[in-house]
């Protein structure tokens, strides 16, 4: 019911509850809310819908050469497949949703 609060504030409140079924201490909640909005991120600077594996790991070399914290991107990606935030089609990694790209593109920004 929308009527109880903001779009973004539905969102805050969905989005964790995806992640912590994938997320074994709030630290990883955290780093997971971080990688999305980088995913997010990269795709609106390439103007794209989607990303490949090789893409998604790409994203998170980046993440360690910035904070210099390992995440293996083969399990991020299985992991936000079981969390139902990301969904796989055509070779491609994309949003489930559509509202989860223009909410992670303004949490990076």
């Amino acid at each position: 019911n929308s009527a109880s609060g903001s779009y973004g504030e539905l969102y805050e409140a969905f989005i964790p509850d995806r992640l912590a079924t994938v997320s074994q201490k709030a630290a990883d909640l955290g780093t997971k809310y971080t990688l999305l909005s980088r995913v997010a991120y990269w795709m609106y600077e390439r103007e794209v819908d989607s990303l490949t594996r090789d893409d998604m790991r790409a994203v998170c070399e980046d993440y360690f050469k910035e904070y210099r914290m390992h995440v293996d991107s083969a399990t991020l990606v299985e992991n936000l497949l079981f969390a139902q935030i990301l969904l796989f089609a055509d070779s491609h990694l994309h949003f489930k949703y559509r509202y989860y790209y223009p909410f992670f593109v303004a949490r990076y920004l």
